[in-house]
């Protein structure tokens, strides 16, 4: 789970693009860093305060990776690995 705070915000009180990245890229494992392909849909914004959990799931050489709060799902990763 991750809290978001105010490193993660922008101007906008809402959490920025780059730390949904970021929070997918902690959750790949070393041996899952190399990506051939990379697909991130936001579906609902998230503010300070709230609380993410992060959840991933592998079959062979694809990962999805997936963002929730209590409101309902927040983000999907697609990843395809070389």
């Amino acid at each position: 789970a991750h809290d978001i705070n105010i490193e993660d915000v922008d101007r906008n009180g809402h959490m920025n693009n780059c730390r949904y990245s970021h929070l997918v890229d902690q959750a790949l494992e070393n041996d899952e860093k190399e990506i051939r392909r990379f697909e991130i849909n936001y579906l609902m914004q998230c503010y300070m305060h709230e609380n993410l959990v992060i959840k991933k799931c592998r079959k062979e050489k694809e990962i999805f990776v997936i963002g929730e709060k209590k409101e309902g799902l927040v983000f999907i990763a697609k990843i395809l690995l070389k």
